[in-house]
């Protein structure tokens, strides 16, 4: 192994005696009584320490099994490195800021939501390490990045590589939101949309997310946490919100897949951007080839979140569109969409 490898040993402090502090038979009956009553799953998964989680649902790993090789990306509250887990290679997060509360807690969160979640166009989590500091979370590793890298590099899909993202995109948010706790994403945008090898997405980047106890819950953000270009109106204004926020991001996201460009990309003011956003304006779709893409993603980004489809009408609305209705001359396309 390289000499630039850090490993984990190297990393911090750890304590490698914490299977003395916490190796208890009561615990153990503490996580089979929680884990097998019915009535008391949500107290589980709001009050049991994650600590004591990862070793009841088995995904507790030794710290040091990972080795850490080079930096992948910075999220908003960890820094992604490629690593190696038992000879696989996978994306390791860890906290950027071990002496920021709000970071902590993000990435706690975000450990608390994505290891309960199993789906294809969600990135696989594959463990975390609890017991010590600093908290670590382990990914499949995706060498192909995000759809934001994709087009950054001078890419354009085909149309049936797009319809594809777009029909996969709505599929994970269904998934999410159709859950027995729906889950608010709440920061989606390119950059958090990672692409396979064969070029299927995958959502990652959980820390701001929501579980809410059903569909009709409302939630106030504290802040305007999250991304701005895709930032629902209605957390600008201060207003409470519901899953309908996915829904105005997923619009913002499905125009950056067909035209190839970040919206409002030459607004750079936040308090211009935050008018625009408040006030009714979006990009353009006007010169969409496709009029049912358009005419779905303006029945997505509406100001008014209960005039905005849910996710079920935007899935059966995709499922309406045939990939060679995305760019019907598509041979003689010029990329010069908007």
């Amino acid at each position: 192994m390289s000499n630039n490898n850090i490993y984990i040993d190297n990393y911090t402090n750890f304590d490698d005696n914490y299977n003395k502090e916490y190796d208890s038979d009561i615990e153990q009956k503490e996580f089979e009584c929680l884990s097998k009553s019915s009535s008391n799953s949500n107290f589980y998964l709001d009050n049991l320490p994650l600590n004591l989680r990862g070793r009841a649902e088995w995904w507790e790993l030794k710290k040091q099994d990972i080795t850490i090789l080079d930096v992948i990306s910075f999220g908003s509250c960890g820094i992604v490195y490629k690593s190696i887990w038992r000879k696989l290679t996978c994306a390791c997060k860890i906290v950027k800021n071990t002496n920021n509360e709000f970071d902590i807690n993000d990435l706690k969160n975000e450990l608390s939501i994505i290891s309960h979640l199993r789906h294809p166009n969600l990135v696989l989590f594959l463990g975390a390490v609890t017991i010590n500091d600093p908290l670590l979370l382990l990914y499949e590793y995706l060498p192909n990045n995000s759809i934001e890298k994709y087009y950054q590099n001078n890419n354009f899909p085909k149309p049936k590589i797009m319809y594809k993202w777009l029909t996969q995109l709505t599929q994970a948010i269904y998934f999410l939101h159709n859950c027995y706790y729906p889950v608010m994403h709440r920061d989606i945008k390119p950059s958090n949309i990672l692409l396979t090898e064969s070029l299927n997405i995958k959502i990652t980047d959980f820390g701001l997310s929501k579980t809410l106890k059903s569909k009709n819950d409302i939630y106030k953000m504290s802040g305007c946490t999250g991304t701005l270009r895709y930032m629902a109106p209605e957390i600008l204004l201060n207003n409470n919100y519901d899953l309908k926020i996915d829904i105005y991001s997923l619009s913002l996201n499905f125009w950056f897949i067909y035209t190839g460009k970040i919206p409002f990309k030459n607004v750079q003011n936040y308090e211009s951007l935050s008018y625009m956003i408040t006030h009714y304006i979006r990009p353009d779709i006007s010169k969409f080839y496709c009029s049912k893409l358009a005419d779905i993603i303006n029945n997505m980004w509406c100001h008014e979140p209960e005039l905005r489809f849910n996710i079920t009408k935007v899935l059966d609305s995709i499922n309406t569109i045939n990939y060679n209705e995305l760019f019907p001359k598509y041979n003689l396309f010029c990329l010069n969409i908007i």
